[in-house]
């Protein structure tokens, strides 16, 4: 008879031949017989055991299926409200369990931030808090899985100005400067003496915006000061957030008291 009858090696109590990714390979004279699993998959993995009939003896041995880690990330995307806590989802599978370590744009991650259960839980959201966020996995077998989360942090307005009075000679050219954050971008306008100021020959906007946007600087001109240009002026930055304002004082002279 061919040995691969007269020695059987099963697995979960079926004959090994019968599966076709298995095959049974050895020589009869060395007296060696081994299980060849061919494209091996976590269900292959469990106790297997080597009968030799003509002896009526047996030996167990266990086959353990390792993988590389894969990281699995729920939301790509996170958008965070200021001030609010968030938690950052990271899940890995392979075997053996793997590590999970964060980095930020490529930078360790600050060490008020909480690492529990591969999650990260940032308390009390800031604006410093937005960028890209790395997730990464390793079990020691194989390369290394990776998972990356951008978060957006949304935030009311602000508003800060080089100066906020501005005496100007009549004639001259004037302006006033309000420098803007918010996420979204806020719409920036205007008020004299509790009035909206729409933009004319006399007065004009110009805005400037930052690379991400969030960053607004609205400059309003005033080509040739007069007299009637005296008196105070609003910057207001608004947003589905929340509101800002800064006031200035403006005051135009004919020059005569400085004679």
């Amino acid at each position: 008879e061919t040995d691969d009858k007269l020695y059987h090696i099963s697995a979960r109590g079926r004959v090994a031949s019968e599966f076709s990714r298995h095959s049974i390979v050895g020589s009869s004279r060395r007296g060696e017989y081994n299980l060849r699993i061919r494209d091996v998959q976590p269900a292959d993995e469990g106790n297997y055991r080597c009968s030799v009939f003509t002896v009526r003896d047996a030996g167990d041995a266990r086959l353990t299926v390792v993988d590389p880690p894969a990281v699995i990330v729920p939301e790509r995307s996170v958008v965070a409200l200021e001030g609010r806590n968030v938690s950052l989802s990271c899940l890995s599978e392979g075997n053996p369990p793997a590590d999970v370590t964060w980095r930020r744009d490529g930078a360790a991650i600050p060490q008020d931030v909480i690492i529990r259960n591969s999650s990260l839980l940032i308390p009390r959201v800031s604006q410093a808090d937005g960028g890209s966020y790395l997730c990464e996995a390793d079990n020691g077998i194989g390369p290394t899985g990776t998972g990356q989360i951008t978060m957006e942090v949304i935030y009311s307005p602000t508003i800060t100005v080089p100066i906020n009075s501005l005496q100007a000679l009549e004639g001259t050219y004037a302006n006033l400067t309000c420098l803007v954050e918010g996420n979204p971008p806020p719409l920036v306008s205007w008020t004299r003496d509790g009035d909206s100021l729409p933009q004319n020959a006399e007065i004009r906007y110009e805005e400037a915006h930052g690379s991400k946007c969030d960053k607004i600087q609205s400059v309003l001109l005033i080509n040739s000061a007069e007299s009637a240009h005296t008196g105070d002026y609003v910057c207001i930055a608004s947003n589905m957030f929340g509101q800002d304002r800064q006031e200035f004082r403006v005051y135009v002279t004919d020059g005569k008291e400085f004679l």
